[in-house]
């Protein structure tokens, strides 16, 4: 009697096993690819609102009636966020760089300052063609330097 072996009938049974392994292996490298992306993209935004919401903070207006204080607007603030961003050139690191809406001061003492960029996959970017759309919030109180 012949064996499966003298009659060759695996013969070729292996190949899309390895493909089907393949095809997962690419797919979770690719994923953890665009995850870190993701991640170091997040991370550098978030790096831009603290410095940004730090440089609004600091263009305050000081006030000097009832003693010295910190008086910061909502228009001061997205002004030198704008500023700021327009002056270190940060439009160029990320796509569609811009301002939230709600930048500004909540309480006269403080600089809120929340960036909106656009993140796009570095490999399967024909799967999300817009790209997804990150945003940070970044608080700073301002204060004065009374040396």
């Amino acid at each position: 009697m012949a064996t499966d072996r003298e009659t060759g009938a695996d013969a070729g049974q292996i190949l899309p096993l390895a493909i089907g392994y393949s095809a997962v292996a690419l797919t979770v490298i690719f994923m953890c690819v665009a995850v870190s992306s993701l991640y170091l993209t997040e991370k550098q935004l978030y790096a831009l609102s603290d410095s940004t919401a730090l440089a609004a903070a600091d263009s305050f207006r000081p006030d000097v009636t009832g003693g010295p204080k910190v008086v910061l607007t909502d228009d001061g603030v997205r002004s030198a966020a704008r500023d700021y961003l327009t002056r270190i050139d940060a439009s160029d690191s990320f796509d569609d760089l811009r301002v939230g809406g709600a930048t500004g001061s909540p309480d006269g003492h403080g600089a809120r300052v929340i960036l909106v960029a656009t993140w796009h996959p570095p490999l399967l970017s024909v799967f999300v063609p817009g790209g997804v759309s990150i945003d940070v919030t970044s608080i700073a109180r301002g204060g004065l330097r009374l040396d």
